[in-house]
């Protein structure tokens, strides 16, 4: 393990931007997953599963990272109602590595006990939660979609009280391998405290660490709020439309919930589409449908705006706006793309409006499994003047609606058979991921394992 790498690097933005924190005391009952990919790509691929309950679950901290967990500060529109009572109140960042290509990692948990910011919850997460965002993050990862990865998941002896599973239910701990956890409530809390000079710095990391790919709009006089914008608006674009063209229905779209690396995280009440459904919810306490399917992107672009809401005592409040006016054709380019790389067909023409017109009425007729909706779109649109050919068929997704999800937790829940699930993880998630960037100019970045 000589290649792994901690580091510190959070813990230089100061006491300011987390609470330094105590885990909870955990029994383990059992390792229920360890992503081998994941922990091969910071180094970890030959730790033991000791090493990892020692690190994992007892968080006995690695040398040269956090001597301490922290919990991270920030605010956050949640269905649009501002909320400044929130925070990691059921998780904190462990630790930090770079993995074998230089990126700076965080390892952030959930379900590690109770923080200053966990008002009155337990801080603990249900298993069935931890299994859920296993399947999660793993089928988003073969869907092509820019995702947080669940890199170990621990059962404990622990039971919890939930309304919304049978209790007493059985208890996890996850923790999670992400390219930042900088989200937009970060900026949010900092801009309601009127702390100028944090956003100033907080602007400077994200740029030093997280954001380092080129600017092409930077004339070098840019701001560096700016840029960082511009860069947060540009990877926010690709990764809603990484999600529509995978089906998928994140469900609580907040802005504690959105990174300024645009890397899709936090899975509670997801769902992915089992046919197109345009108006589908996946929480079930979303009553005006206010973060639906097809309202993904309305609910990231609204988020953008309370972004640029924090910068503007760092750049030009109209640069901000010209900059948050691009979302929509990024997103549209990036939405178009996307589906027709699925199908195996790229765009042939700058000119898309009329040919994303054409694709989305041909995904609105479709009444297939969504798992066949680019097969379709291949079978429409092959030979199209405004689009060229790139490979030989489609990609196949495998399927991942509620029932299947429901089908792989059921046997667990009521037997303790962790057959389904071992079988599920070891064929499905084997296989090569798609990568719906790789090749495209002016993609933003994106890690597949």
């Amino acid at each position: 393990m000589n290649s792994f790498q901690p580091t510190d690097v959070h813990a230089q933005l100061g006491d300011r931007f987390y609470a330094k924190v105590d885990a909870a005391q955990f029994d383990n009952l059992a390792l229920r997953h360890r992503n081998q990919r994941a922990l091969t790509s910071i180094g970890l691929g030959q730790a033991s599963d000791a090493f990892l309950k020692k690190h994992f679950l007892d968080f006995v901290p690695f040398e040269e990272s956090f001597p301490q967990p922290l919990a991270l500060a920030y605010h956050g529109h949640q269905f649009r109602h501002y909320n400044p009572d929130i925070g990691d109140g059921r998780g904190f960042l462990f630790a930090q590595a770079y993995d074998l290509q230089g990126r700076l990692l965080d390892m952030g948990t959930k379900g590690s006990g109770q923080t200053p910011f966990s008002r009155s919850g337990d801080g603990r997460l249900t298993l069935q939660g931890g299994v859920r965002e296993v399947l999660a993050a793993g089928m988003l990862e073969h869907r092509g979609v820019y995702t947080s990865k669940a890199l170990v998941l621990f059962e404990t002896t622990d039971r919890l009280e939930r309304h919304d599973e049978p209790s007493p239910t059985r208890a996890g701990v996850l923790t999670r391998l992400s390219h930042g956890h900088i989200r937009i409530g970060t900026f949010q809390r900092l801009a309601a405290l009127g702390d100028d000079e944090a956003i100033e710095k907080l602007v400077h990391h994200c740029l030093q660490y997280y954001l380092t790919e080129t600017d092409p709009y930077d004339d070098g006089g840019s701001a560096k709020a700016l840029m960082m914008f511009r860069k947060v608006t540009a990877r926010m674009a690709w990764l809603v439309a990484e999600w529509m063209a995978a089906g998928f229905v994140h469900g609580v779209l907040n802005t504690d919930n959105l990174t300024i690396t645009a890397e899709s995280f936090d899975y509670g009440p997801f769902r992915f589409l089992e046919r197109y459904d345009p108006g589908f919810t996946a929480a079930y306490f979303d009553h005006s449908g206010l973060y639906a399917y097809a309202r993904q992107p309305e609910a990231v672009g609204w988020a953008l705006a309370r972004l640029a809401e924090c910068l503007i005592g760092q750049a030009s409040q109209d640069d901000l706006q010209v900059a948050l006016d691009g979302f929509a054709p990024l997103y549209k380019q990036a939405w178009l793309t996307q589906h027709l790389k699925l199908a195996g067909l790229a765009p042939n023409t700058t000119d898309i409006d009329a040919l994303a017109s054409g694709l989305l009425a041909n995904i609105q007729k479709h009444d297939g499994p969504f798992v066949h909706l680019h097969g379709h779109l291949r079978k429409e649109f092959k030979g199209h003047v405004d689009v060229r050919e790139i490979s030989d068929s489609p990609h196949m997704m495998m399927p991942m609606h509620h029932k299947i999800i429901e089908g792989i937790w059921s046997p667990i829940h009521q037997h303790d058979d962790w057959q389904k699930y071992d079988d599920f993880l070891s064929t499905q998630f084997q296989k090569p991921c798609v990568s719906l960037r790789a090749g495209i100019a002016g993609a933003p970045p994106q890690h597949l394992a």
